[in-house]
């Protein structure tokens, strides 16, 4: 195993701050939305909707980011750097997470888990935000 002292540039730190900042913002603003009705204050009801999905994203997005700089580090700390970037960096993260504990600790990560299934919960969801494209209006719904 080598030193992981000396490594440096990894910001799953501030990438696990991000989301946490997110996720109360998201806490607090729809304790807010849930105490408003939309007709006493229509633009504050918009306006908190609106805040509410931004930290939602700000949420998702940077628990997945902070979980991807995590393992990519464990995998240059056990595996190296140079089998990281030429192996594992392409990976998706369920298989990063899954490949590198094994080969690093022997840890088979549990697909039958909670832990497993949380995880590839957060990547849809990130997944759904990050790759978002836009549809057409369906012309019958009035949407």
């Amino acid at each position: 195993m080598r030193d992981s002292w000396a490594r440096f540039g990894n910001l799953s730190s501030l990438y696990a701050q991000a989301a946490e900042v997110g996720y109360d913002d998201y806490l607090g603003k729809s304790e807010e939305l849930s105490r408003l009705a939309f007709a006493d204050d229509p633009v504050r009801f918009s306006s908190l909707e609106t805040q509410i999905s931004i930290a939602g994203v700000k949420s998702i997005v940077f628990s997945a980011m902070c979980l991807e700089a995590t393992i990519n580090d464990f995998s240059g700390i056990h595996l190296g750097d140079g089998y990281t970037e030429d192996h594992i960096e392409k990976l998706d993260l369920l298989s990063k997470w899954s490949i590198v504990l094994r080969l690093a600790s022997g840890y088979e990560f549990d697909r039958s888990r909670e832990p497993y299934s949380l995880l590839k919960s957060l990547v849809s969801a990130r997944n759904r935000l990050v790759h978002n494209k836009s549809k057409e209006r369906n012309k019958g719904s009035g949407l």
